[in-house]
């Protein structure tokens, strides 16, 4: 192919079907499961080179800090960082449109994933139990750059609660 260099993932199906598992796992039978092994195989998918793969953890994210939000409390500090270079990823400059769309559908899960465990952490923890990096996170997600991605999410996180459509795209 000349001097063009093309990177094939093949285990990407296997991982994805794993996370998919998991994700089924975390809405069928939470109480069978360790859930502290569970979240630290969630927070290294949120890493993932795969936006497959990260959605899928945001989602898996989302469900846990709904149902065990002290779990997801305790490993708050290891969620931050992948989720900060999700959210201020930023493409190249000739990037096609399909890159542009993906990487604006991983922000919005991103960002939704942020607010979500935010308000499911203020819904079921004390005021006193804050993360000083995650409510710096937040600030960062609320301010002038993701602003016109938030609008629509911020008032449907706020608005519905834990309601919030949780399909994968």
């Amino acid at each position: 192919m000349g001097p063009f260099k093309h990177k094939v993932d093949d285990g990407l199906e296997i991982r994805k079907s794993a996370f998919e598992c998991m994700l089924t796992l975390i809405e069928t039978c939470l109480d069978r499961i360790d859930i502290y092994a569970l979240l630290g195989v969630v927070i290294k998918g949120l890493s993932d080179p795969s936006p497959d793969i990260k959605m899928l953890c945001h989602l898996m994210l989302q469900r846990l800090a709904i149902l065990s939000p002290t779990t997801v409390f305790q490993r708050l500090d290891d969620v931050i960082e992948p989720l900060r270079e999700t959210l201020f990823n930023k493409l190249k400059t000739t990037a096609v449109k399909q890159e542009i769309e993906k990487n604006t559908g991983l922000i919005r899960s991103a960002a939704r994933t942020v607010l979500l465990v935010q308000k499911s952490l203020s819904n079921d923890l004390s005021s006193s139990a804050q993360s000083v990096r995650f409510e710096q996170l937040i600030k960062e997600v609320k301010g002038d750059e993701l602003s016109s991605v938030l609008v629509g999410i911020l008032n449907e996180v706020e608005g519905n609660g834990t309601a919030v459509s949780m399909d994968i795209s």
